[in-house]
């Protein structure tokens, strides 16, 4: 269990008066502490950490940690890449003849691969610290979110399919039906890199403040602007990623039970 510091080290008098200076930022791959901007109330004028766990680690997790997360995550990398890109091959193959719930699958696939290649970026900060430049590190970031985003939509675009299948008996001409599921897949396409915009925007490479710390590729908080533009990107990351799917594939399931 991590020690909270002592107050006059931390700056601030307690955990409750901590949390009223706003939510923590998220955490990225690999694990990394975020910083809040300048606090009007207190003399140092220096940003503080937010965060109560000292940023050191002991010899032995660190030492765990080398050799896990990359053998982890090049595990993942391999796994991922062999079975997407199977999902890909067969799917395209039978391209004539594939169903909208299929042709949803083929582009679940395509959105699963971006988070995959990401993961050597990942391994790579996490050893060495981003070395690769602010450009990446925007590229990064977002191919992240796109992910996240495209992979959570296209699944209630699943669910609403399967309900319209099962509930409703939904059949139409095929090929003005697979013409609307190809608009529809492009529309998320657009909607997942729309609802990125804010990585794109204001992602930085940035050094920590202690003198062993490695750079890292992280959303910008250095003013009033980029705060608010991350409030903006947690508020979409949870509603539009998560809860308004979460509630579409519910509903559908529901009725599909029902049925």
């Amino acid at each position: 269990l991590c020690r909270k510091k002592p107050p006059r080290e931390l700056g601030f008098l307690s955990e409750r008066k901590d949390r009223s200076l706003g939510p923590h930022p998220p955490v990225s791959l690999p694990l990394q502490f975020w910083e809040l901007d300048r606090l009007d109330n207190y003399n140092d004028t220096s940003l503080v950490e937010n965060h109560l766990c000292p940023a050191t680690e002991g010899p032995l997790m660190a030492s765990f940690k080398a050799v896990f997360v990359p053998v982890a995550y090049s595990l993942i990398f391999l796994l991922g890449v062999i079975g997407n890109v199977l999902v890909l091959v067969i799917l395209e193959r039978h391209r004539q003849t594939r169903s909208s719930t299929e042709t949803f699958l083929f582009h679940l696939a395509v959105a699963d691969l971006l988070l995959v290649f990401i993961l050597p970026f990942a391994v790579a900060e996490g050893s060495v610290g981003w070395v690769l430049g602010t450009f990446l590190c925007k590229t990064v970031i977002a191919l992240h979110k796109v992910n996240f985003y495209c992979s959570s939509l296209l699944l209630a675009c699943i669910a609403v399919d399967r309900y319209l299948a099962i509930v409703h008996a939904v059949h139409a001409y095929r090929h003005r039906r697979l013409l609307s599921i190809h608009i529809t897949c492009g529309t998320i396409w657009l909607v997942g890199f729309l609802l990125a915009l804010p990585e794109i925007l204001f992602a930085k490479v940035s050094q920590g403040h202690h003198n062993n710390s490695l750079p890292r590729c992280t959303f910008s908080q250095e003013n009033q602007a980029e705060t608010h533009a991350w409030f903006t990107s947690r508020f979409l990351y949870h509603v539009a990623g998560f809860l308004l799917p979460m509630l579409v594939m519910g509903w559908c399931y529901v009725g599909v039970v029902h049925r």
